[in-house]
Parts: structure tokens; sequence; C-alpha cells
């Protein structure tokens, strides 16, 4: 998906990809800013339940339900 940044009233630019080396960096800045970007609040990271490993276990005030988040790196999963 392309992304513009606004310039003024009638001139966008393209925004350029850097893509993530390790998908453990898109989990750090996500959930630095998970409050901000979808108003969860974090209950742990790298979550583990018997042999299952949550990347990220988050909790929505707004619906009392507890949210997993799992992070791909690749387009192709």
């Amino acid at each position: 998906m392309k992304l513009y940044q606004l310039k003024n009233q009638s001139s966008i630019s393209n925004l350029k990809e850097y893509p993530f080396k390790l998908e453990r960096e898109i989990q750090n800045l996500f959930e630095s800013n998970l409050t901000q970007v979808m108003g969860l609040h974090l209950v742990k990271s790298e979550f583990a339940i018997k042999d299952k490993r949550i990347d990220t276990l988050a909790f929505d005030p707004e619906s009392k339900a507890f949210i997993i988040i799992g992070y791909k790196r690749n387009k192709k999963h």
C-alpha cells in the first residue's frame, strides 16, 4: 500500500518504505506505542501458555477483553 505525505493543500509526495530487518523491531515499536495506536494496554510481551508463544498480550479496556497480537516481517504469511 502506498503512503503519502501532505505537503500543502494541493500537493502530496510518496513516502519511502524502509523494511524492518527483524520481527522484534516491529514488536518493540508497536508495543511502545500500543496505547496511542490501538487504545490497548500492554499486559505481557513474549507470553507463553504451555508450548504456545504469544508475541504480545494486550488488554482492551473498552471491550474488557484480552487481545493476542502476532507479528510477521514478511508479506507471505
